[in-house]
């Protein structure tokens, strides 16, 4: 199958395709440059998720739908995403990730569920250090606990502070 040519009408098409009935002219010239350069690689109409989400996460043009890009890069690292406040403030380490990941992927191979704890914990830690040196508020969670149930009264209540509200 031949690939369709990348013209300023082929992206106006596949935003439609995604979603975005009218995109803005800085929308498409911004796509339509980053389409470009990939000739006839269309990463972006892979139907495996993790693989074209491994192409995005190296593009600072948003070229996927967010709902995909999310399930794919989760699926491609193996692990839960701090969305998208990761991809803000820690985008090297989870390019990084995602060069390592992608062969793991490729071989069906996935991590251990420490790995994937750890990672995850090193994407809260980032943005917990992004919002200290921005002034921020974030959503506390306590990753250590081993069921829902921990920390709570016997009426289900949670004591700890940690349950989703700011502090």
């Amino acid at each position: 199958m031949e690939k369709d040519e990348i013209t300023p009408e082929y992206v106006i098409n596949y935003a439609k395709r995604i979603g975005i009935e009218n995109p803005k002219i800085e929308q498409i010239k911004s796509v339509f440059e980053t389409m470009k350069k990939y000739e006839d690689n269309h990463w972006w109409d892979e139907k495996d998720s993790a693989i074209a989400s491994f192409y995005q996460v190296f593009e600072n043009t948003l070229i996927l739908n967010l709902d995909n890009y999310r399930e794919g890069l989760t699926r491609l690292l193996g692990r839960v995403i701090v969305w998208p406040a990761e991809l803000f403030t820690n985008k090297e380490s989870i390019q990084k990730e995602a060069l390592e990941a992608k062969t793991l992927y490729s071989l069906n191979i996935n991590h251990s569920n420490e790995y994937a704890k750890e990672k995850l914990k090193e994407g809260i830690k980032s943005f917990e250090d992004y919002c200290k040196k921005t002034g921020k508020k974030m959503l506390k969670m306590d990753l250590n606990q081993d069921s829902p149930d921990d920390g709570r009264d016997e009426n289900g209540i949670d004591n700890s502070g940690y349950d989703g509200w700011l502090k």
